[in-house]
Order: C-alpha cells, then sequence, then structure tokens
C-alpha cells in the first residue's frame, strides 16, 4: 500500500504472519468499516472452530517481532530488494526473456520465441513447463505459469545467496533455451 501510495479499507494477511510455519489469517478493517460492523443491529458470526490457536499466534508474533528487529521491509529490506532488483533486469539481456517485472522481492520473467517482436512459443505454457523443471532440477524453485516464471525469495535471504539464486536461473535459462531451440 505504502508503495502504491494508497490506504486500504481492508487488508486480509495469512502465511507472512507465521513465515507459512503455522496457519493462521487476519483481516484488518478502517475505523469507519470497523464501526459500522459494531453498531449492527446483527451478530457477526465470522469464527470457526481452529480460530485463534494460541501455538499460531504466538509463532506469528514472534515472527513478526523478528521481521521487526532484522528490519527486513525496513532501510535493510529496502537495500536487499533493490539489489534483488537489479540481478533480475540483468536477465533481460537472455535471449529466452521477453521481459522482466517485478516489485520489492517479487520477480517474473516472461519466456519468448523471439525476443524483437515477443512472439510466444507454441503450445503456450510449454517454455515455462520446460524451465520449470530445469529450475528444480538446479534447486531454484520457481512457478511457471503459462510461460511466465514467477519467483519470491524469503525476506531474510543475503545478497551472496542472490547471487547464487540468479546464477542457477541462468543455467536453468541457458539449458531451457538449448532444449527449445535446438
Amino acid at each position: 500500500c505504502q508503495t502504491f501510495g494508497y490506504t486500504p479499507d481492508i487488508i486480509t494477511m495469512a502465511k507472512g504472519m507465521s513465515s507459512g510455519y503455522t496457519p493462521i489469517s487476519a483481516v484488518a478493517l478502517n475505523d469507519e468499516i470497523a464501526n459500522t460492523l459494531i453498531a449492527a443491529d446483527t451478530e457477526m458470526a465470522h469464527g470457526f472452530t481452529y480460530s485463534g490457536h494460541p501455538v499460531s499466534c504466538a509463532i506469528s508474533l514472534r515472527n513478526i517481532e523478528l521481521i521487526e528487529e532484522w528490519d527486513l521491509v525496513g532501510a535493510r529490506g529496502k537495500k536487499t530488494s533493490a539489489y534483488f532488483q537489479n540481478a533480475l533486469k540483468a536477465l533481460n539481456a537472455h535471449p529466452l526473456i521477453g521481459q522482466t517485472r517485478g516489485i520489492g522481492m517479487l520477480g517474473a520473467m516472461e519466456l519468448v520465441k523471439d525476443k524483437a517482436h515477443k512472439t510466444r512459443f507454441e503450445p503456450e505454457g510449454s517454455a515455462g513447463m520446460a524451465c520449470r523443471t530445469h529450475c528444480f532440477e538446479n534447486g531454484v524453485i520457481m512457478r511457471a505459469v503459462g510461460d511466465t516464471m514467477f519467483l519470491s525469495p524469503p525476506l531474510v535471504i543475503t545478497e551472496s545467496e542472490i547471487d547464487e539464486m540468479f546464477a542457477l536461473i541462468e543455467k536453468s535459462l541457458d539449458e531451457t533455451y538449448r532444449d527449445l531451440t535446438t
């Protein structure tokens, strides 16, 4: 929200609260919506039998403390994400990459057959699945959605780990390119 300069009325949160270690989710409301719900002349039955588990809550609280303590979304996080985004943009030079895009610690790479015209491979999704297979074989977890590869490394990643990850991504792209063009 801060990145795009808007204030949401409602925010849903989940895995990031506990770093995915335990199931938890939450909804945050602005005062106007919260007061409307409070003033309503009806009960809002929104709980579940597994809601508010103390272990998930304790893990989430500690996780949020560590995110703040280690400055993972503050100055340190901005430095790491800038490094990540620069490494991502460097992949635009690869013959298989039509475009990279990203923000923060999220990145995407569009795989194309013809870089100049952004022509896609046939059948649609075949390049993405081939690349995903090579990524997994090389120890990189990336998601293929059609012929676009997505990655979102952990907030605690270091610059040297980013370098290692992108070296493995480039190796995977080279192997994919070889498979698709020979």
